[in-house]
């Protein structure tokens, strides 16, 4: 519980960046975690760091939420 307050109060305190002036790049590739429902940017608070982040293929993306905090870009196709 203490983690998810950290990161939270990390999102809620940090400036953030107009999406519309930096687009995503290719370099941006949606990560997953093993057993989640929801994808992310490389440079998510939730995945950022962990060891059992993952590459996910554009099938699997189809059937995962964008994580709501980072908001990902939408799979192409």
């Amino acid at each position: 519980m203490q983690r998810q307050l950290n990161v939270l109060y990390h999102l809620l305190t940090q400036q953030t960046e107009d999406p519309e002036e930096q687009p995503p790049t290719a370099a941006d590739t949606p990560l997953t975690i093993p057993g989640g429902r929801t994808y992310h940017r490389s440079d998510c608070l939730l995945v950022l760091g962990r060891a059992d982040a993952e590459s996910a293929a554009p099938a699997r993306l189809a059937a995962l939420r964008p994580c709501p905090l980072c908001d990902p870009p939408a799979p192409e196709g």
